[in-house]
Order: C-alpha cells, then sequence, then structure tokens
C-alpha cells in the first residue's frame, strides 16, 4: 500500500516556442546599412571618412551614433544564443553616440527592419549599460536606433523573437543508479524514490527533459503521472509517447487513476488503458468516494485484474491513517 502523499512536480506554464523569421548570420558586430542606403553611422566599404556633412555642418565621426551590439539581458531569461529574445524580454543596446531616451526601433513584420513608424522601445539607463524592453508589436528581424525622423544609426541584427519566456538550457544530469535487489535482481516501479505529476503541463514548463532532469536531481527512479479520472475521462497526458520519452531518460514510469465507484466497469477499462499505454505500473487512487462501497470496489478489482493479469504490479494510494475509515473496502 503507497502512503497518501503526493510529490507534484508543478511548475509554470510555458507555451510552444513561436518563432518570427528566421535567424541569419549578421554582418561584422551585426552591423548593417539602414534602410534605403547608408544612414548616419553606417560603415561603408573603403576608407572612413574622419567626418559627415548633416545640415551642412561638418559632423565628427566620433559623435555620430552606431550600435556595436545587441544582446539579451539578464542570462536567467535568455537562451546560448545572445541575439534570442522574448517579446518583453531585455535587450543590452551598446554603441557610440547612443544614450538614454533615444529609440530602438523594431521591424513591424518578420524579417524586416525597424522604421520611423514601427514598434519601439525608448532607451534607458541601468548600472550595466543602456537598455530596452521588446514591445509586443515587435517581430524578428533588424534593428535601429531613430536619431530623427529622417536620420538613424545603422541596423543591426537579425534578432529573433520568441512568444514564450526563454531560459538557459537544462542541464542533463547523469541516469540515476537503479536500485538493486538481494539477489541481484533489479528493483521494480514501486521501489526507491517516487515523484507524482497531477498535470503534465504544469511540470517543469511541461518540458519533458526538465522532469526527466528534476527527477534525477532528487533520485527518483520512478514517476506517477496520472492517467485517468472516473469511468469515463482518461487523460491524454498519459500516451505510449510519454512513457517512450520517460523510458529514454532512465526512469520507470506508473499511471495512477482516481476512481469514485459509481461505474467500476468502466473505472477498470481506464485503468486497463494506462497498462496498454505502457505503464510499469498501476496506482489506484481511491477516497472518500469509495467508502462503504463494498461490492463496487469488488467488481473494480476483479475487473481490472482480468485485463491486466494477476500478476501486474498494482498499488493503492489512499487514507494516509486507514484506521479513521473503517467503512472504506
Amino acid at each position: 500500500m503507497l502512503a497518501h502523499n503526493r510529490l507534484s512536480a508543478l511548475g509554470a506554464g510555458a507555451l510552444a516556442a513561436f518563432t518570427f523569421g528566421l535567424l541569419g548570420a549578421p554582418s561584422p558586430a551585426g552591423a548593417t546599412e539602414g534602410p534605403g542606403g547608408t544612414a548616419a553611422g553606417a560603415e561603408t566599404s573603403g576608407k572612413a571618412p574622419p567626418s559627415r556633412t548633416t545640415g551642412g555642418v561638418q559632423v565628427p565621426r566620433a559623435q555620430i551614433a552606431r550600435i556595436t551590439g545587441v544582446s539579451c539581458v539578464p542570462a536567467a531569461h535568455c537562451t546560448t544564443n545572445p541575439h534570442q529574445v522574448s517579446l518583453h524580454g531585455t535587450l543590452l543596446v551598446q554603441g557610440p553616440g547612443l544614450r538614454a531616451g533615444m529609440i530602438l526601433a523594431f521591424p513591424s513584420s518578420p524579417g524586416g527592419t525597424g522604421k520611423v513608424k514601427s514598434p519601439q522601445s525608448r532607451l534607458r539607463s541601468t548600472s550595466a549599460g543602456l537598455v530596452a524592453v521588446v514591445p509586443n508589436a515587435a517581430h524578428s528581424g533588424k534593428v535601429l536606433v531613430l536619431l530623427s525622423k529622417k536620420r538613424w544609426t545603422n541596423t543591426y541584427g537579425p534578432l529573433q523573437l520568441f512568444k514564450h519566456a526563454l531560459h538557459p538550457p537544462v542541464k542533463k544530469a547523469p541516469p540515476p543508479v537503479t536500485p538493486v535487489l538481494a539477489g541481484g535482481a533489479s528493483a521494480g516501479p514501486l521501489e526507491g524514490q517516487g515523484m507524482w505529476i497531477w498535470y503534465i503541463e504544469r511540470s517543469s514548463g511541461g518540458s519533458v527533459p526538465a522532469i526527466i532532469a528534476q527527477a534525477h536531481a532528487a533520485g527518483v527512479t520512478t514517476v506517477f503521472v496520472k492517467s485517468s479520472d472516473g469511468s469515463s475521462n482518461y487523460w491524454s497526458q498519459f500516451s505510449p509517447q510519454l512513457v517512450a520519452e520517460l523510458h529514454a531518460g532512465g526512469l520507470k514510469v506508473c499511471a495512477w487513476q482516481y476512481v469514485y465507484g459509481t461505474n467500476p466497469a468502466g473505472e477498470a477499462a481506464l485503468g486497463a488503458e494506462a497498462v496498454a499505454n505502457g505503464a510499469d505500473c498501476l496506482v489506484i487512487d481511491a477516497e472518500e468516494q469509495y467508502e462503504g462501497k463494498y461490492a463496487a470496489a469488488q467488481t473494480y478489482i476483479a475487473d481490472l485484474r482480468a485485463k491486466i493479469g494477476a500478476a501486474y504490479p498494482l498499488a493503492l494510494a489512499s487514507f494516509p491513517y486507514v484506521s479513521y475509515h473503517p467503512s472504506f473496502p
């Protein structure tokens, strides 16, 4: 009998990546020409002149603003690629002549270039340098800093934007040592440490590799995942694909179903379905709804055993103090 003590690996939800455009190889330092030709601060081929004429006035080249680098910050909210950032994420913008209050313009369509009327974010000064928050309407592509309605810096990029939050990749932990019983036999799925999961999508952001890493870090050898609720609600999260991925990560996978006793034959059928989908064991979560339902309990167990066999690993997760519930079958 398993004690009624669930450890749910619940985390923040995460959506699938929605990528705007493609990340290409930028020119040196990511800098390119601005829209419509060489803009203020853009590099050109050949020897650079010492100054430029702007509005009839000679402007020293050192005073012309230009972008030399744009990268995602902080590291905890970024991938290993500095040009990947999430919407509402933060970019560190570097370059001579740039200052707080200037406008960083983003593409208004995938693969485009920032313009005067495209999504914008104002540069602000921090201890790390000048930063800008990616606006919600921005898309992947090249950015630039607006100097006036008709002047801008060189473009930089392309940057790759995502709708979901970004994080550094999870480092894979070494597979756990499989417990060995006396006589050299490998431990079964009900031996060793276990971890309960209610909703896969809320566990480690729905990332199976992250779930595997968390299990290894805690010395867990078996993951218990909910497979059904009642007699007609099979949870699609417990699938052959999920079982295969967790097995590939060195874990045993057991299903657990919540039962009520109103339709024991239907509950037995859903338990057998989880077994057919690859579960290494099945755990019955029966609680107060089953109190007093001795006939239903007998029907459920008889039907279930007939479908999964007499030797299949089957366990009960119920009240921690059984003596408090004398009418429980």
